[in-house]
């Protein structure tokens, strides 16, 4: 049984994108795409340039992401977590670069640049009719993991819902490039619930601020982080296994390594804040592989105990 994509997302192009008024979207995607044509140093290389002028332009941003690592790496020195921060913004450019590449790339080529670590762990989970969610981080490679999984497990995710709708049909489509269910937001649990009890696995993104009070405090890298406790509702609802997972950039290996941890035994324990600090600590053992390739510029933080605001 296939998870039925939203109807928001036509497979065709609905004629109405094509107006000018989406006419510098088209524009940048056939930029994107052209730079993803070019040789991988060359690509990942101009992508970095891309990372470093908005390091050193967009203030707000890169603000934001100081303030998180000067919070949770507190006991680095100073020069060490200024270079992390800038060389995060190097290596989104990079990852930006490469997403022109591998949206686009035939199926064997994508497969070729992919690493999956780990993959025992999911299957061991799938066998037998089990249901999986995997719960996976902000990196800058996160959208690409998906991809990955996607071309080698049944699998659905969410699309944020977006200020433009050809920005945001672009995206679903891409997400679901080789099959893969994609679903909103506003859609709800019930879509997702249905997809897992006909054997789709939910990649779920959870990382950020759980700020629609939907989430209890938990040590995130020794900062209380309100931390979202949907995962745990829709494992004991689904009966579902919670697997951490997290995509970042191999120097090394020159390719993408989607890494899968252990499933959390005992999750949900009914102990909310318990079981948000499990899952911290696992983000935080995913985070350690590449630190500066997680997305540092979300508002992580922005719901306080104290009610005050941080960013």
């Amino acid at each position: 049984m296939t998870a039925k994509k939203h109807r928001t997302y036509p497979a065709k192009l609905p004629p109405g994108y094509l107006a000018p008024r989406y006419w510098g979207i088209w524009l940048g995607l056939g930029l994107s795409t052209l730079l993803g044509h070019l040789p991988r140093v060359l690509r990942r290389g101009l992508g970095r340039q891309l990372g470093k002028w908005v390091y050193r332009h967009k203030h707000k941003r890169r603000d934001i992401a100081s303030l998180n690592v000067d919070w949770c790496f507190k006991h680095w020195p100073a020069t060490r977590r200024e270079n992390l921060v800038r060389d995060n913004f190097l290596y989104q450019g990079a990852a930006m670069a490469d997403t022109g590449r591998y949206w686009w790339c035939s199926r064997e080529c994508f497969a070729s640049n992919f690493r999956i670590q780990g993959e025992e762990h999911l299957a061991a989970a799938m066998s037998n009719g089990g249901r999986v969610i995997m719960v996976t981080l902000h990196t800058h490679g996160m959208d690409l993991g998906g991809l990955a999984l996607s071309a080698r497990w049944p699998m659905v995710t969410y699309v944020n819902r977006m200020r433009n709708p050809l920005v945001e049909w672009i995206v679903a489509g891409r997400r679901g490039r080789f099959g893969g269910g994609v679903f909103t937001r506003e859609e709800g649990m019930r879509p997702v619930i249905r997809a897992l009890r006909a054997g789709r696995i939910f990649y779920y993104p959870v990382d950020e601020d759980a700020h629609r009070g939907e989430g209890e405090f938990a040590p995130f890298f020794g900062v209380a982080k309100y931390t979202h406790t949907a995962p745990f509702r829709l494992a004991r609802i689904s009966k579902a296994k919670i697997i951490p997972c997290a995509t970042y950039y191999s120097e090394q290996e020159r390719r993408y390594i989607v890494q899968i941890l252990p499933g959390l035994d005992g999750l949900p324990s009914g102990d909310h804040a318990a079981d948000a600090a499990r899952l911290n600590a696992a983000f935080e053992e995913l985070v350690m592989l590449a630190p500066d390739q997680y997305t540092w510029g979300q508002r992580l933080f922005q719901t306080r105990p104290d009610g005050k605001r941080l960013y």
